[in-house]
């Protein structure tokens, strides 16, 4: 006997809108995390009036300037980002909104985009994402 679970055949349209989705993802923001996008999406449906906290990560491809990237960060969100691995992952926790996401994924030296959900206030993890390699 076959499991209602195991019958996608049901929900064709929702795969493909699921598709097109991540294929929307990846054309528009490609170096952020889906995960992200549709975690920072789904608290904007809930809450179009306040942009949610992240501890937000990004991976370069080379070590950056890092104390204008402390200041850069610090002017834009008020907050300072701590920095890792020789200067290419840099962990900040602040409000986060597409437009932000969009402006990080144009630098060159972006890699990789990700985060977590940290709540309304500003206590952070600090790092905990790896660099995905499949990127």
């Amino acid at each position: 006997m076959m499991n209602s679970i195991d019958r996608t055949y049901e929900f064709p349209e929702l795969q493909r809108n699921f598709a097109r989705v991540q294929k929307l993802f990846s054309s528009v923001l490609p170096k952020v995390n889906p995960d992200l996008l549709i975690d920072l999406l789904k608290r904007q449906l809930e809450d179009p009036t306040n942009s949610p906290f992240y501890t937000l990560e990004v991976f370069t491809k080379e070590s950056v300037n890092t104390e204008e990237v402390r200041n850069r960060i610090l002017r834009k969100t008020g907050t300072v980002p701590s920095i890792h691995d020789n200067g290419t992952h840099i962990a900040a926790n602040h409000k986060v909104t597409l437009g932000m996401l969009k402006e990080i994924s144009a630098e060159d030296n972006v890699v990789e985009i990700t985060g977590s959900y940290s709540g309304g206030g500003s206590a952070s993890l600090g790092a905990t994402h790896e660099h995905n390699l499949q990127l």
